[in-house]
């Protein structure tokens, strides 16, 4: 038998287990508080996306795979392009640096011969 059903207990009269709006049974959380449940909250979703990545990695979709193999192909691609632009793109700043020196070399030497032609004529 139960106590109530023996008259030893009532729940009419049980005051313990209500709850008064004036009760205070949890305390007041604080800003440390939240902040500690924040940086708890961060340091799980972390854990949880190394997990992801650790199952991927495990059990990973080969399709997946295979667009990402495919992007650093075309990435590699790219950065050999790019390599040979920037050597085409010297050899022309070459070319063209010789060429400025070959030009100061015939000025000079035009500059020269009418020196000379002026001393052979002032002579």
């Amino acid at each position: 038998m139960r106590a109530y059903e023996l008259g030893i207990y009532d729940p009419a009269e049980d005051h313990q287990s209500k709850i008064r709006l004036g009760d205070a049974r949890k305390p007041r959380t604080s800003l440390h508080d939240l902040n500690r449940e924040k940086r708890i909250r961060q340091a799980r979703e972390r854990q949880h996306r190394r997990e992801q990545q650790t199952i991927a990695l495990i059990f990973g979709d080969p399709e997946v795979e295979r667009e990402e193999l495919e992007l650093r192909k075309d990435r590699a691609e790219l950065r050999k392009t790019e390599y040979e632009a920037e050597q085409a793109r010297l050899e022309i700043e070459q070319i063209r640096a010789e060429t400025l020196a070959t030009m100061a070399a015939a000025q000079k030497s035009r500059s020269d011969a009418k020196l000379t032609a002026a001393k052979a004529w002032s002579e």
